[in-house]
């Protein structure tokens, strides 16, 4: 499988923050049925930008879940600038 990436060029900030993840994250099931998808994401961002972002994000993940086996890898890489 290849991927193909494109290149950006994006002003940082002091406090912005990156938050890279795999689809594991946004296909994640519930009993429903339902995904994860990019809204609880972009929530939980919202609510946390704080050093606690990626152990929220699994945990909200797993909670979503409600005990079924994961269907896919859960990975994320969470930067933030520091200018300090």
């Amino acid at each position: 499988m290849f991927v193909t990436l494109a290149l950006a060029v994006v002003d940082v900030r002091a406090n912005d923050h990156l938050l890279l993840i795999t689809d594991g994250v946004t296909e994640a099931n519930s009993p429903d049925d339902e995904w994860f998808g990019e809204e609880h994401v972009a929530e939980l961002m919202a609510a946390s930008s704080d050093d606690t972002l990626l152990s929220r994000l699994v945990a909200r993940v797993r909670e979503f879940e409600n005990g079924l086996p994961p269907s896919d890898d859960v990975a994320a890489l969470h930067l933030r600038y520091d200018v300090s």
